[in-house]
């Protein structure tokens, strides 16, 4: 089964400030606990549907698409804050995540590529990195990634689909 979503996540506050720049951004609570939310880059099948002006263009679906000047504009977003993008591709177990960190106006890279038949703790992948930096918590069964609620959905037209806009 294939998992591909790409988005930002942060403070429901951080992510609000990119309806200054595009009001039609879709921001979604998937850990269902109102502390962090979700802003949803749209996939193919969102990218074709009608309406589909939904979230952010997919200008920022792939860690090398992001020029110097957004990078510098994202950390804007991060001051007194933090902001992660966060991207997983994976397809019958083989795959990649890839995450970006802006704590406080600076970047941090959390890390990207994980190598098929490599193996690290489930602690250092990208994307729980990114979220521990934001403020994301794990429990004794449920890592960084689950607990945020990635683990749930498969795209990010199921996330369209299946949860409603962040209550502002």
């Amino acid at each position: 089964m294939a998992h591909a979503i790409a988005g930002f996540a942060g403070a429901p506050r951080v992510l609000l400030q990119f309806r200054q720049r595009r009001r039609n951004c879709r921001i979604v609570d998937l850990s269902r606990r109102a502390e962090l939310a979700f802003l949803p880059i749209p996939d193919d099948d969102i990218e074709g549907a009608e309406g589909a002006d939904q979230s952010l263009p997919d200008e920022f679906s792939f860690e090398s698409e992001f020029k110097q000047a957004q990078l510098g504009s994202l950390a804007a977003y991060s001051h007194g804050l933090a902001l992660a993008w966060v991207r997983t591709n994976y397809a019958g177990g083989a795959g990649y995540q890839a995450a970006i960190l802006w704590v406080d106006g600076a970047r941090f890279r959390a890390g990207c590529a994980l190598e098929q038949g490599r193996r690290r703790p489930a602690t250092e992948w990208p994307i729980n990195r990114a979220l521990r930096g934001i403020g994301g918590g794990r429990d004794a069964n449920n890592d960084e990634f689950l607990m945020f609620g990635l683990g749930r959905y498969r795209s990010c037209a199921d996330i369209v689909a299946g949860v409603p806009d962040y209550p502002v």
